[in-house]
């Protein structure tokens, strides 16, 4: 692999990185990055100036062809990791206010949860009386229904009654629930 002396300047060694050759990359990689990774530490933790540096001349190597530098290589190279690092502060920043935020609701469910539980068991106790006061029949296919997890057609069979009478029987007892306790049904059963 070729050696460039240090009289080759930067432009000329990107003339020569945008025709592909590594040689002028390899050299431009020990030029600047003990200097970058400098500056990188001062703004970031080490890992992620590691991390930086590196997508940095990556970056330059895939767009060797393409990429037009309008400032000194130095400047673009320090730009970029100030930009970089702009964006983790961001991505960082943006992380917290979300976590702070989930904490801050986690929080206020906690401090909701034992009134929620006792309006819960409230709720079910009622729903437990109305069902009691219910027609025997009608109660023994509601209690297959949502306490056994039987199917329409294993309370027909259970029973010796229809599919039909089941379904009857079923909407019966959800419409005298519904009216008892309300729109609360749905998160009780």
């Amino acid at each position: 692999m070729e050696r460039y002396s240090a009289a080759t300047t930067d432009q000329e060694l990107l003339t020569l990185l945008s025709e592909d050759n590594e040689a002028a990359f390899s050299e431009l990689y020990q030029r600047y990055h003990v200097k970058m990774l400098r500056y990188a530490v001062k703004l970031l933790d080490e890992q992620e100036a590691m991390d930086v540096v590196q997508d940095i001349f990556v970056t330059l190597w895939e767009r060797r062809g393409t990429q037009v530098i309008h400032t000194s290589l130095p400047a673009y190279l320090f730009h970029c990791i100030y930009n970089k690092a702009l964006n983790i502060f961001t991505h960082k920043k943006s992380k917290e206010r979300y976590l702070d935020s989930f904490v801050a609701y986690l929080q206020a469910a906690k401090a909701l949860a034992p009134d929620a539980f006792l309006l819960e068991k409230d709720l079910q106790k009622q729903v437990a009386g109305k069902v009691a006061a219910f027609p025997r029949q009608m109660k023994t296919v509601f209690e297959l229904s949502r306490s056994g997890h039987f199917s329409h057609l294993q309370i027909s069979e259970e029973l010796g009654i229809s599919r039909e009478t089941v379904r009857t029987q079923l909407k019966r007892s959800l419409r005298l629930l519904r009216a008892h306790v309300g729109s609360w049904l749905p998160f009780l059963f």
